[in-house]
């Protein structure tokens, strides 16, 4: 590269950069020496994916903080719709989780946009959260202020993603974070209907019971409330 400065430009068939592949493998000096060649930051490969989102996926922290300081953007989508924040929560990388909070939260629209981004799907960083069945991820992410009742395209919520997948811990902190079980998605259909469609097990269905049975009994002593003015087994 020293000898033929003009490869710093190159792409594979794929359209990856090298910064993209520096990014992936972690080199930070690679991708500083890569920047400062005129390898753009940003670089967009046929898939849309940026050097940002290749060094979040395998939480190469260093090089997340190289590519931030260069400008790279939080907010570009890959060709499924997913943000740098979103692909962060989907390999639990929570140290780039929490970088690209402390980034945002410097610009003008603070923490609020990229919370809110959602993918092709309309899935938001809290529906991959509870899909995934990460309770530390929903967690960072309540902490900074995202929006845990968010409806996706079909109007499912985090709490029925978290069902659809079993993600039992999940589950429990959301009803704990208030979610409502009985929103109906957009088929119509609460929690308990997409638990008694999962199979003949009923186990999700047991547990859906136990869960809202121990939540209701918890609202009904911080409130002074009969327990028996709600039937706890209505799906």
């Amino acid at each position: 590269l020293d000898a033929y400065p003009q490869h710093w430009t190159a792409t594979d068939d794929k359209g990856h950069s090298l910064l993209h592949w520096g990014a992936l493998v972690g080199s930070k000096d690679f991708c500083q020496r890569a920047i400062a060649s005129g390898v753009p930051v940003d670089s967009v490969a046929e898939n849309k994916q940026t050097p940002l989102m290749w060094a979040v996926l395998r939480s190469h922290l260093p090089v997340v903080k190289v590519l931030l300081d260069a400008k790279a953007s939080l907010t570009l989508k890959d060709s499924l719709g997913a943000t740098p924040l979103m692909i962060a929560i989907q390999h639990r990388s929570y140290q780039s989780v929490l970088l690209i909070m402390n980034r945002c939260g410097k610009q003008q629209d603070g923490h609020a946009a990229v919370l809110k981004d959602s993918d092709k799907n309309g899935c938001t960083p809290s529906h991959w959260a509870a899909y995934k069945g990460d309770v530390t991820a929903l967690k960072l992410l309540d902490y900074f202020g995202a929006d845990l009742m968010a409806t996706d395209n079909v109007e499912m919520t985090p709490l029925h993603r978290a069902v659809s997948a079993s993600q039992k811990e999940v589950i429990e902190f959301l009803l704990e974070k208030r979610a409502d079980p009985q929103q109906p998605n957009g088929e119509g259909k609460t929690i308990m209907d997409i638990a008694e469609g999962q199979g003949s097990s009923g186990h999700m269905v047991k547990l859906l019971k136990n869960l809202l049975k121990k939540h209701s009994t918890k609202a009904g002593e911080m409130t002074g409330g009969d327990d028996d003015t709600t039937d706890l087994e209505m799906g």
